[in-house]
């Protein structure tokens, strides 16, 4: 299995989880219209259903620290704090394709690459 569904108690229902190998963090996928992510847009994605060789549609946009859209000049310069003691913000944006995570040339780590998603074991 290459994305496993999350616990619903926390992230309601429809939602799969797998870890990026592009930027090794996990990533959240909302796939059920009466659970839209809680972002500005409520995105939903599809999802074939497939949990060993998922697809999921459109893209995934994952981004942390000062790449986060819409942030208060508030939030700017924590960010900026945070970056001056190491901890980087980041993109990532990719398409997950057949259990297959292709990423894209505006990421910041392994841009252009298709690389395999993780088994996950629990």
């Amino acid at each position: 299995m290459r994305v496993k569904i999350a616990n619903a108690e926390y992230w309601g229902n429809g939602v799969y989880v797998f870890k990026c190998p592009g930027c090794g963090d996990p990533h959240y996928i909302y796939t059920d219209p009466a659970n839209p992510m809680p972002n500005k847009e409520k995105s939903v994605w599809g999802f074939n259903g497939n949990t060993d060789r998922p697809t999921f549609s459109p893209s995934i946009l994952y981004h942390i620290g000062k790449y986060v859209p819409g942030l208060t000049p508030e939030q700017i310069k924590y960010c900026q704090e945070n970056e001056k003691q190491g901890m980087k913000g980041f993109i990532c944006h990719s398409f997950v394709e057949d259990g297959k995570i292709r990423i894209l040339s505006d990421s910041h780590n392994h841009p252009g690459e298709t690389l395999d998603l993780e088994e996950i074991f629990n």
